[in-house]
């Protein structure tokens, strides 16, 4: 239940605030918030911050969800009802923008018990950083925020209680905001890409940010680079991004043609050849083995491949 006034963003303002629920389980039906919490950011910096237990309208919580966060029935004994707890909230968050990691299902959830407590609905805009990680790591399987969290190791000491988990999807807020501007040539770019909504990325979407300098000898330049797996100081679009502002090709297809395999760690979401490499890098393989010139290169070698390469512009 999202209000229609409410529009999904996908930039990163200077003044928002975050948020993080923790619920009796994930039946938007039948389920309720049992916590409430929330940080709020004014010109990037921490400014307040927002903690409470909410007590629900049902008893016994499950043992997983016990497990999970930590919070137990005798915690929620004593607690104020979402009734007693809300406006204080609604006036924390005031009418910035809304940050959250599947921000749509917190959402969901207050809206439920808003409706249900016979209050507004909420109309501020949001901004989800799934959706923002999807976008900016199409290479990977999963985009959960602990996942999210460990590829940018940050700290996860206390997650799954709501507070914590504001500060972590923060964290990665800001840290996605720094990928983004690695890896498209401007802002505008960036918004522009959601306008399609294909979720694999393509080589043909890459454009330089400049037009490429050919006057200067180059290991890169119309060079033809492909790449598999998931790597590990930048995102695949920023290091597609790198080559073509060199004055390299990129390819969607591993063929002869192809000069340059860059092979991250672990695998994506296709097929995984016996062994478990990727289908590209069994394919690289026996290419060379026939004798096609194609390199192989580990995340390492192709860092030193630009620097020596963006040293010589």
């Amino acid at each position: 239940m999202i209000h229609p006034q409410s529009q999904k963003r996908y930039d990163f303002p200077n003044d928002y605030t975050v948020i993080d629920l923790e619920m009796t389980g994930l039946s938007l039906e039948n389920d309720y918030i049992i916590e409430l919490a929330g940080l709020k950011i004014k010109n990037n910096t921490i400014i307040d911050t927002f903690e409470t237990l909410i007590k629900p309208p049902i008893s016994n919580l499950s043992p997983h969800v016990i497990s999970l966060t930590g919070i137990t029935d005798t915690m929620l004994e004593t607690a104020p009802s979402f009734s007693e707890s809300i406006s204080s909230f609604l006036l924390f968050l005031g009418d910035v923008p809304i940050v959250g990691h599947n921000v749509i299902s917190d959402l969901s959830f207050l809206n439920k018990e808003l409706n249900e407590a016979n209050l507004p609905i909420l109309t501020n805009d949001y901004i989800d950083t799934l959706t923002i990680s999807r976008k900016l790591f199409p290479e990977f399987i999963h985009h959960k925020l602990l996942d999210m969290a460990s590829y940018y190791e940050i700290d996860l000491s206390g997650a799954h209680r709501a507070l914590t988990d504001c500060y972590i999807t923060n964290s990665c807020f800001l840290k996605l905001k720094q990928t983004m501007l690695a890896s498209f040539p401007t802002v505008k770019d960036y918004l522009f890409s959601f306008t399609n909504t294909g979720r694999r990325l393509k080589a043909e979407s890459i454009f330089p940010s400049a037009e490429p300098n050919g006057n200067f000898p180059n290991d890169i330049w119309q060079k033809t680079f492909i790449f598999t797996g998931i790597l590990k100081t930048m995102s695949r679009r920023e290091a597609m991004l790198k080559v073509v502002n060199l004055g390299g090709l990129l390819s969607d297809k591993l063929n002869s043609s192809v000069d340059y395999l860059v092979a991250g760690i672990g695998e994506e979401e296709i097929l995984v050849a016996e062994g478990g490499i990727s289908r590209k890098l069994e394919k690289a393989i026996k290419l060379q083995q026939k004798g096609h010139p194609i390199k192989i290169l580990s995340e390492e070698e192709f860092t030193i491949l630009l620097n020596k390469n963006h040293n010589l512009q």
